[in-house]
């Protein structure tokens, strides 16, 4: 299968095959695509189903620990020939005021996941995949991403009204789709998708209804319903720590070199 740099693609068979399912296991033996399949959460072996999802104005009505566990499940079952999983670490995990939040990369890809919540009710504020995919099977992983989140949040809807949500963005079209050109945003209920590409990488974000992802210079840093600003403070608090962390093993190795003169 030939590499294709800078495009996002969506394999034009796989409507056919059954992609209206929703989810895909594929096996890979390096570029090339071995077998596809697709896979359908069946109502009575659903981990969704244990979910209850009842989104609000501010928050995506399901807790961070079950949406994280609910995304290991489904990428351990599902999805199991992609290399998938979420794992908050304690050292990554920034505690604001506002909103707590981390960053997790959850493919081999460098295909990221920032998880932004509430700090007294847990329940999740925004959800967004960044990611910069270069071949098919980088972009796979991606997109199984991206289904495993939708599934999770709508688990009454049906797999063809989970296609539909995507489709409305632009996606899954069955032919092969530029994501890089994408951008555009669709509601459902009161969850907002939104999803942007550029030369550079793909934003695929997930909110609820009353929460504003746009920043600017005018903004207000204390504005309590802003996703975009969470992701923001995280991004300044992680610099942060990193060159904290440089300074101080810059120092220690100074210190060691002049104890060992």
């Amino acid at each position: 299968m030939k590499i294709l740099k800078w495009i996002f693609i969506a394999i034009a068979g796989l409507m056919v095959c059954g992609f209206l399912s929703f989810m895909i296991t594929t096996k890979m033996i390096g570029n090339q695509n071995v077998s596809q399949q697709a896979n359908t959460y069946q109502d009575d072996k659903s981990q969704n189903k244990k979910l209850k999802v009842n989104a609000g104005e501010y928050n995506l009505g399901v807790k961070e620990e079950d949406f994280r566990n609910a995304f290991n499940e489904n990428a351990k079952s599902e999805l199991k020939d992609l290399k998938i999983g979420l794992v908050k670490e304690n050292i990554d995990l920034y505690e604001g005021d506002v909103a707590h939040s981390y960053n997790s990369i959850v493919t081999p890809y460098s295909q990221h996941l920032f998880v932004s919540y509430e700090p007294d009710t847990q329940l999740v504020r925004g959800i967004m995949l960044t990611g910069n995919p270069q071949d098919e099977l980088e972009a796979i992983h991606y997109i199984g991403v991206i289904t495993n989140i939708v599934a999770i949040l709508n688990p009454d809807l049906s797999p063809e009204e989970r296609t539909n949500i995507l489709k409305k963005l632009g996606m899954f079209d069955g032919k092969k789709t530029n994501y890089r050109a994408l951008d555009t945003s669709t509601q459902n209920g009161n969850i907002t998708y939104k999803i942007k590409g550029t030369e550079k990488s793909v934003d695929f974000m997930v909110t609820a209804k009353g929460m504003n992802t746009v920043t600017k210079a005018s903004t207000n840093a204390n504005d309590p319903h802003n996703f975009k600003l969470d992701y923001d403070k995280y991004i300044m608090w992680k610099t942060k720590v990193y060159l904290n962390r440089k300074q101080g093993a810059a120092k220690y190795n100074e210190m060691k070199e002049r104890l060992t003169k």
